[in-house]
């Protein structure tokens, strides 16, 4: 978590979060992130606590909960960003050298309204949300996949120690997306480990759909499962196993077109090329320049327990 979220900060606003660097990685990160996701459930049937809770001074919050003051102050962080861009703007001055999501949004032809200071900290709190959540969740459960097959470790660091005679030096990433058997552990990460479960949601207001002999009337919610299409036996036999080889037969080119955990179309997941880099480099550094074992760790630690996505005014956790 201390990884993605560093990353996915200093991306997007010019500004890690340097959590790689506090002890222990900041654990209590990880924990507020997923209490935060816990507690949405709440929020989606009680919405009005959202307000609530965003209304609260931040005396009340440290004493409730000291560890949420961390999302506290990275809102408040990003809204004294937001206003350094702004003033920026206004005075012409360009003070900041890197450009951040904020001016893109600012310097964009949206209406004025989606311009506001606490719209566009929202906005900043979904992609630190969005940015560090799945990929770990991702980064986490193949990592265990690989660890508990020796065969499969064996193969990937034996392909990994080919393409990186020294383990010091990183290969960029179109380099290592080119390997055929790290590529099969990415994609079999892929279908097994869902980004967002839940079904994502979409509705056509203005024209009936068509799906086959189907008229869909419009204004129907429309969706779909990522996790039943992973799990589809007619497609991927034996679909709870973690088995790389299905994405090196004859075949394989067929079944991308199912592989839907980063979702398509108007639906597709905004940070796809960020998250596949993140993972491709990950997977790359931990299986090429260490020797891992699971300790005290099994199936159960990584497979699907609950599903938290949700999606309110100021507030989306996956």
């Amino acid at each position: 978590m201390a990884l993605t979220t560093d990353i996915i900060s200093e991306y997007s606003f010019a500004k890690s979060y340097g959590f790689l660097d506090k002890p222990g990685f900041s654990p209590e990160w990880t924990k507020v992130m997923r209490g935060a996701a816990e507690a949405s459930m709440l929020f989606r049937y009680v919405p009005f606590l959202i307000e609530l809770m965003k209304a609260s001074p931040p005396w009340l919050v440290r004493l409730l909960d000291p560890n949420m003051m961390q999302l506290i102050n990275i809102k408040l962080d990003q809204e004294a960003q937001i206003k350094a861009v702004i003033a920026d703007r206004q005075s012409k001055n360009q003070s900041q050298k890197h450009k951040t999501i904020f001016h893109e949004l600012l310097e964009s032809d949206l209406p004025e309204s989606e311009k506001t200071i606490l719209r566009l900290a929202e906005e900043g709190q979904i992609v630190i949300a969005a940015g560090s959540s799945t990929t770990v969740h991702y980064l986490k459960s193949t990592i265990y996949f690989v660890l508990a097959d020796p065969a499969i470790l064996h193969r990937l660091k034996t392909e990994l120690s080919k393409a990186m005679p020294d383990p010091s030096v990183l290969p960029p990433t179109h380099v290592l997306e080119r390997l055929p058997y790290l590529n099969a552990v990415f994609k079999e990460g892929s279908r097994i480990n869902d980004g967002a479960s839940s079904r994502l949601a979409r509705i056509s207001p203005d024209t009936d759909l068509t799906y086959q002999q189907y008229i869909i009337p419009r204004g129907t919610s429309v969706s779909m499962s990522t996790y039943i299409q992973h799990r589809n036996q007619e497609l991927f036999p034996d679909p709870e196993t973690f088995n790389p080889d299905r994405w090196l037969g004859k075949d394989s080119s067929r079944l991308e077109r199912y592989l839907v955990n980063f979702s398509k179309g108007t639906r597709g997941c905004l940070g796809i090329n960020l998250a596949k880099a993140e993972i491709f480099l990950t997977l790359a550094t931990v299986f090429r320049r260490f020797d891992l074992e699971l300790f005290e760790t099994d199936r159960s630690d990584v497979d699907a327990a609950h599903d938290f996505v949700s999606k309110a005014k100021g507030i989306t956790h996956i």
